[in-house]
């Protein structure tokens, strides 16, 4: 009755127990795989370094780009209003010479 019972649960908590060998086993798989994992994190975090450095630099270039652009924009205008200017400059002058000869 109750020895039997008593018995069977410990027959089940020896049953529990890892063998010693296998406990060293896989706690030197859990190491390594904690070395590669931490090995794999620096390269990532290296990585994203990399990355966060050339995408400020593509920024920087970028900007300095839309200013250029900017730049070239307002020159362009500038030119097209002095481009208007001579091109009636020369009917401004002729009527300003026919208003010489009356």
């Amino acid at each position: 009755g109750i020895n039997a019972e008593y018995g069977a649960d410990k027959q089940v908590e020896v049953e529990k127990c890892p063998k010693p060998g296998l406990v060293e086993t896989q706690k030197k798989e859990l190491s390594k795989a904690v070395e590669e994992l931490k090995v794999e994190v620096a390269q990532r975090s290296h990585e994203i370094r990399r990355l966060t450095e050339e995408l400020n630099d593509k920024a920087k270039h970028t900007s300095y780009e839309l200013k250029e652009i900017e730049t070239c924009g307002e020159e362009q205008a500038n030119l097209k209003v002095e481009l208007v200017r001579c091109r009636s400059a020369p009917g401004h002058i002729s009527k300003q010479v026919e208003s010489l000869g009356k």
